[in-house]
């Protein structure tokens, strides 16, 4: 598959929105909830790698990408940006971008059971994940201590 027949499948998988605003992925995604594209048989690769490769450039060695929205199925290049392996906070420390204040993250939790994450996920704006995530006391440890 060349370049560009590639590339034309990854934009064709991307609801394109507002400059400012998160582009939702509309493929399939891997199991940790990261878009991805399938080539061939059994041959998965990161959506996102291959958006910032096409859209920005290559991407250094022990670089990562990240989202300034927060939304890891946001395909928006805008929000995309580089961090290095060092860079990264260490699990358990607080995220700067953090997408959802501790009021909103309060009522995700008070809404488990009475309606879906992915329900909640577009109503503000993260993902499903992000919202598993956080009725299962991975992210916003500090509301499932009391």
């Amino acid at each position: 598959m060349s370049d560009s027949d590639l590339e034309s499948r990854l934009w064709a998988r991307i609801e394109q929105r507002g400059d400012d605003e998160c582009w939702p992925w509309q493929g399939a995604a891997n199991a940790r909830g990261y878009p991805k594209l399938t080539l061939g048989q059994r041959r998965e690769v990161g959506a996102l790698r291959l958006l910032y490769e096409f859209a920005v450039g290559e991407i250094p060695e022990r670089h990562w990408l990240h989202h300034t929205c927060g939304n890891m199925g946001c395909m928006n290049p805008a929000h995309l940006y580089l961090r290095s392996y060092k860079s990264i906070p260490a699990s358990g420390e607080a995220a700067p971008r953090a997408k959802l204040t501790d009021d909103q993250a309060r009522e995700i939790l008070a809404a488990r059971g009475t309606v879906t994450a992915r329900e909640l996920a577009a109503r503000y704006g993260v993902s499903p994940g992000t919202i598993g995530d956080l009725w299962r006391g991975r992210s916003w440890k500090h509301l499932h201590e009391k």
